[in-house]
């Protein structure tokens, strides 16, 4: 089986989006989104980088189950004032795999529960879980995008992003079978947020693999000089990897996908 992790960056490249999003269409391979939005006039501005993205994604994929997660569904803050803006995860499994239970679990906040900016604070975390059966194992698939602290705060702890750990740490422990997690965490490798996750008993892919940076050239090169990572897959110990890799050489987003192979 085949998991692949992806912040979408809203699908601001979206000839290059939709031709990855195309590949997957008749592939055994689950999706884990970040960043899918829902948008239908030209007027969302900046999440609206691709209008009807979720639409389009779930066309495309019309092979897959998918499930869209919505953190938020409306901003008021300009130039998207009054504008119906469904955003969050998207996450897509592929009708050949025996699909169990879906579960959505609001980590930080609630949704709609950011009431003014991007620009961190309030905005709503949430996460998604299926269980799916593969190889007669059962397999929890955990989807999240991890709290957004704001531009001058960076990838460090902060208060809200222990709670959120802690959040997901707590969620783990009620579910039964193996374990893959994984997306945009929005956190330093060295963070008490991350050890968190790690001393819960998941192994850090990124760790294990030595993988350098999870950014592509759309990051500015500043940027990944300071903050070369932010997303991350963990694996609960049973889990059996055949391969892991990052593709930094993607231009699908400023984000670069992460393929993950189970035995």
């Amino acid at each position: 089986m085949k998991v692949t992790f992806l912040n979408t960056w809203n699908g601001n490249q979206k000839d290059t989006y939709l031709d990855f999003i195309s590949a997957q269409r008749d592939t055994k391979n689950i999706l884990c989104l970040q960043e899918v939005s829902s948008f239908h006039v030209e007027a969302a501005g900046k999440r609206g980088a691709m209008l009807d993205g979720w639409e389009k994604t779930k066309t495309l994929l019309s092979h897959h189950v998918g499930f869209h997660a919505v953190r938020q569904s409306d901003w008021d803050d300009e130039p998207d004032i009054s504008i119906p803006s469904p955003w969050g995860l998207g996450l897509f499994i592929p009708t050949q795999i025996p699909l169990i239970e879906y579960r959505e679990l609001f980590l930080l906040g609630h949704r709609n529960s950011a009431t003014t900016t991007l620009n961190g604070n309030d905005i709503p975390v949430i996460i998604q879980a299926c269980k799916v059966i593969d190889n007669s194992k059962v397999i929890w698939i955990l989807n999240i995008h991890g709290y957004y602290a704001g531009a001058g705060v960076g990838k460090h702890d902060t208060e809200k992003r222990i709670l959120q750990s802690q959040g997901i740490v707590d969620f783990i422990k009620t579910l039964s079978g193996d374990i893959i997690l994984g997306g945009d965490f929005n956190l330093n490798p060295d963070t008490e947020s991350i050890a968190m996750i790690e001393k819960a008993g998941l192994r850090n892919l990124i760790t294990e693999f030595q993988i350098k940076s999870t950014r592509t050239t759309h990051y500015p090169e500043k940027k990944r000089a300071k903050w070369p990572h932010a997303d991350y897959v963990f694996v609960s110990k049973n889990v059996q990897v055949k391969s892991f890799s990052v593709d930094i050489d993607s231009l699908i987003s400023d984000h670069a996908p992460m393929y993950l192979e189970i035995e």
